[in-house]
């Protein structure tokens, strides 16, 4: 199968495959980033079935698999590479599959995994919320004052010290627990009694002043052998939940400070691979505060940096492979068809939604600002103009449900005019 890029879908024999462990929004980024360059792309995920995003073009095959997150993982990546029986670029796309491979990283490398994660001490680091306030300090970099809470100890000390507003969430993602501003006394109280009894520890964060356009990141994709592959700077647009939550619209944006900021951080670390920094502005002080450090995975956001024609999948792909990375880049859209924002649609207008409800915005202002995230110049989470499936898949889906959702009110009003 052919398209606008060329690429086929069986992927091109001189080249290795890719195994993306995740199907989310960025693990869809990087099938679409590989696919279109003639890569053959596999998924594995806990998914069953797949969803609408399996329905991409650039997927050669997807494999349910019971766990991304513990040794199930690792039988799974044995069996696969036993089959596969050549080479295979391994990407990451969530926080707790991290560990695992940091874990298991020499036994997959024996088995022909080509993967590229910071040291495992350096991933143990930055991956601890309980840990890395006092690195950052060390490193010189403002961050909010943070407490940890294990236990109903912790919970009564830090119900009496923290301010309030303040942000609670997990010391590492957990399904189940989110990051939350907490405005009162009693909801800071139930949720730190959650976390003193729940599987895992709650961290309490000052909260920074500021609006969601003052938060701004930058990615990087930083080689095997330590140099600086790319980077790139942008901010958010709009998030969900709007205050704590993750990004539903972004743009680029340049920021050398930033930039420089985030460089001297990963230098410092002795850092490789994949990650990214997400400082926020305060409207307090007028500092930039680190807020959110990504270890050894791709962001959520990664299609962002398309935008500006950094594509770091392909990057790193070409880096663990020797491939040259100047090499097949597809044409894109240039000018003025250039991408300016991306946006993640069916999460976007739930956050505007949620503007216009709790009165932050007007209704106009809501409304223009639906009509500049649907400009088709704009990188869509789902919609791609080559790779339509996902998107056309995902409305059958709730074309399906309604027609249920019909179907069951038709007969619950049929049965009630007969008795």
């Amino acid at each position: 199968m052919s398209g606008r890029y060329g690429a086929p879908r069986i992927g091109r024999p001189e080249m290795l495959p890719a195994l993306v462990l995740g199907l989310g929004t960025h693990g869809l980024a990087i099938v679409r980033s590989l696919g279109r360059r003639g890569v053959r792309v596999e998924v594995a995920d806990t998914a069953e079935p797949a969803g609408p995003r399996a329905h991409t073009r650039y997927l050669a095959a997807y494999h349910p698999v019971p766990s991304l997150e513990d040794e199930r993982l690792v039988d799974f990546l044995v069996g696969w590479a036993r089959c596969n029986g050549s080479p295979s670029v391994l990407f990451l796309v969530r926080d707790r599959t991290v560990p695992v491979v940091s874990r298991w990283r020499e036994e997959l490398v024996r088995l022909g995994y080509r993967f590229n994660l910071p040291a495992p001490e350096t991933v143990a680091l930055l991956m601890d919320k309980t840990r890395l306030p006092k690195w950052l300090a060390g490193q010189g970099v403002p961050h909010p004052r943070a407490w940890v809470c294990r236990n109903g100890d912790d919970a009564q000390r830090i119900g009496d010290a923290v301010a309030l507003p303040c942000v609670v969430k997990p010391q590492r993602r957990h399904p189940g627990f989110k990051a939350e501003l907490v405005t009162h006394r009693g909801r800071l109280g139930d949720l730190l009694q959650q976390y003193a009894e729940g599987p895992v520890a709650g961290v309490v964060q000052e909260w920074v002043e500021g609006p969601t356009r003052n938060i701004r990141f930058c990615f990087v994709y930083i080689r095997k052998d330590g140099g600086l592959a790319a980077a790139f700077t942008g901010r958010k647009v709009r998030q969900l939940p709007l205050d704590t939550g993750v990004a539903t619209e972004m743009e680029p944006f340049t920021d050398e400070p930033l930039l420089r900021r985030s460089l001297e951080l990963f230098r410092a670390a002795g850092y490789t691979g994949f990650g990214s920094t997400e400082f926020k502005r305060s409207s307090r002080d007028g500092r930039d505060y680190l807020i959110e450090f990504t270890v050894g995975r791709t962001d959520l956001n990664l299609a962002v940096a398309r935008t500006r024609g950094v594509d770091l999948p392909w990057l790193a792909y070409c880096d663990l492979t020797g491939h040259p990375a100047d090499a097949e880049v597809p044409a894109g859209r240039q000018g003025a068809f250039a991408p300016r924002r991306w946006v993640d649609g069916r999460r976007n207008r739930r956050a505007l939604w949620q503007e216009l409800r709790e009165g932050r915005r007007g209704a106009i202002a809501v409304l223009c600002s639906s009509v500049r995230s649907l400009d088709p110049r704009n990188e869509f989470a789902l919609f791609a103009w080559d790779d339509p499936g996902p998107w056309a898949a995902y409305w059958a889906s709730r074309a399906r449900a309604a027609a249920r959702k019909g179907a069951g009110w038709a007969g619950a009003l049929s049965g009630a005019g007969r008795s």
